[in-house]
């Protein structure tokens, strides 16, 4: 078994906005609109690039899944939903989140039915969601008192 450390960095670049650096990209992220948090909409939210994560994540490992039982795949294509709800004023919470994945594929419905049962196998991003995997936060600059 193969283990690795994936790591990026985020710096803030004044207001809402944040410049990440993940291996030789740079990815500017902004609030949306609906936030109402003086956002200039410069880039995807965090929570817009968390959806296109999972939807990656989704996307392969239905390919994975796909190899693993001989389907071949001639299209595919998911839309990630969330529902999200404001607390109290700038406090959102992840409610709820539904893909819709749209497969093109030679297959009959019992197939079809263990490729979908089998895609949770191979995405860590569903996974680490359904896992709960944020364990704390380590502080690396004392502050000052």
């Amino acid at each position: 078994m193969r283990e690795n450390v994936v790591s990026i960095t985020a710096d803030w670049k004044g207001g809402t906005v944040v410049e990440a650096k993940i291996r030789d990209f740079t990815l500017l992220m902004d609030a949306p609109p609906y936030e109402k948090e003086d956002g200039k909409s410069m880039g995807p939210s965090a929570t817009e690039t968390f959806l296109v994560a999972l939807g990656r994540c989704i996307i392969v490992s239905t390919l994975k899944a796909a190899k693993a039982l001989g389907v071949k795949i001639n299209g595919l294509s998911v839309e990630v939903k969330m529902k999200v709800r404001e607390l109290e004023p700038g406090v959102w919470r992840f409610e709820e989140i539904t893909p819709y994945l749209k497969i093109d594929a030679d297959v009959d419905k019992r197939t079809l039915g263990k490729l979908l049962r089998s895609i949770h196998k191979y995405c860590a991003v569903g996974n680490a969601i359904k896992e709960g995997l944020i364990k704390g936060m380590v502080l690396e600059t004392p502050t000052k008192q």
